[in-house]
């Protein structure tokens, strides 16, 4: 377990020195040291988010985006209101591959397209 918690760190860290200066993409702030990265995500600005996934995936990179708000699933409806930051949030984050067993080439593939969709 330390080993993939290491590794993940390791990515996580590679990531952030390549995005902390994209502009369009905005990093979620939080102390590695004391957290087992689990997912890498970011947010994607100026509603670009869905081109971006589709960038991704024509490059062989898979995201995800996780999750929609409870208060938007129909289960909730009867008790929905409006919750406009929740809703912005949820248009804006997804999340970037972080895998133990990523090999470098993977990261750099990684890191390589996504500066190149904010910087072609």
């Amino acid at each position: 377990m330390e080993t993939f918690k290491a590794r993940k760190r390791e990515i996580v860290r590679r990531y952030n020195e390549a995005f902390k200066d994209v502009d369009g993409l905005a990093l979620i702030n939080y102390k590695l040291e004391e957290t087992f990265p689990f997912f890498y995500i970011v947010r994607v600005l100026n509603e670009k988010r869905d081109t971006f996934i589709e960038y991704l995936k024509a490059k062989g990179i898979g995201t995800g985006v996780h999750y929609i708000p409870n208060h938007i699933h129909p289960v909730f409806a009867q008790y929905r209101v409006p919750l406009p930051v929740t809703e912005q949030l949820s248009e804006e984050i997804l999340t970037l591959p972080l895998y133990y067993d990523m090999t470098e080439e993977d990261v750099d593939l990684v890191i390589k397209s996504v500066t190149r969709f904010f910087n072609p």
